[in-house]
């Protein structure tokens, strides 16, 4: 059984096998919304032969980032069917796979990550979901949406003078040449993302605080704080963004009375757990 966890920056792949897990790595994220299936297929493909071109799988757990129809759910199946020959596919959305890793019976789990997402669910599926809509339409307080608000406060001078400065010696790059690199890039919601990780340095300056913590709380607002229930349930976050924010994470759920539940980078190795717990 392999089982992929895949957001729009990188995928987990777990290979398991009599029980237990025999093999993990990573490859590039995939994503329908804004990949071509010839661009996935290659991806797909590189990742096989650096990987899996020798190991045997019968099944295919795929669970990944901008699955939110049957549609965008077909390409990946024919995606990942032109690459594993003879397997069982099933493919559904990264909100199941983080709901899944939560291992609780009953609440909202939410992705902060490139993109964001939430979802509520119930006996490991899911029951409702708010929020997501890309980065142009939404994703409040994602990496994208945190790196898309810090560049414009660099631009306009909204942020002290060294951390401007600081930024830019990282990035190698000024504000201005910066933002002409987003807007030229192939993938502009990862190299955002990728930018705000990067201003995670500075994030004891009370402006950069201030700042993330304002996406939070757009964030809450907009999702977590719309499920009837969400007092009365936890609320759960994996993602790269959450683990590295959590401290100002912490404080916008606080001031919106979120039950906060636990935060987890990836939710690969709890899904590997929940796999081989219901495997038949």
């Amino acid at each position: 059984m392999l089982i992929a966890e895949s957001g729009s920056t990188k995928t987990e792949w777990r290979l398991c096998q009599n029980g237990g897990q025999i093999l993990a790595f990573r490859s590039q994220g995939f994503n329908p919304n804004v990949q071509t299936p010839e661009a996935m297929e290659e991806e797909l493909r590189r990742a096989y032969n650096l990987n899996m071109e020798h190991a045997e799988t019968e099944e295919i757990w795929f669970y990944g980032a901008g699955i939110d129809s049957h549609s965008q759910r077909q390409i990946m199946e024919e995606v990942i069917g032109k690459v594993f020959k003879d397997v069982r596919i099933t493919v559904n959305s990264d909100m199941l796979a983080a709901a899944r890793s939560t291992n609780r019976n009953e609440g909202i789990v939410c992705i902060l990550g490139t993109g964001s997402n939430s979802c509520a669910h119930e006996a490991h599926e899911l029951t409702l979901k708010i929020g997501g809509h890309g980065w142009i339409f939404g994703d409040e307080g994602s990496g994208a949406d945190l790196g898309k608000y810090l560049i414009k406060a660099m631009l306009q001078g909204d942020l002290p003078a060294d951390v401007i400065q600081g930024i830019e010696e990282r990035e190698g790059k000024s504000a201005f040449a910066l933002k002409i690199s987003i807007m030229q890039s192939s993938r502009p919601n990862v190299r955002l993302a990728k930018l705000a990780e990067t201003f995670h340095a500075f994030i004891e300056t009370p402006l950069v605080k201030e700042l993330a913590r304002s996406r939070f709380l757009a964030f809450l607002d907009t999702t977590v704080c719309r499920y009837p229930n969400f007092k009365d349930v936890h609320t759960d976050f994996v993602g790269s963004i959450a683990h590295y924010y959590r401290p100002v994470l912490e404080e916008a759920c606080e001031l919106r009375g979120v039950r906060l539940g636990n935060i987890e980078m990836a939710p690969a190795d709890n899904l590997v757990k929940f796999h081989l717990a219901n495997a038949h």
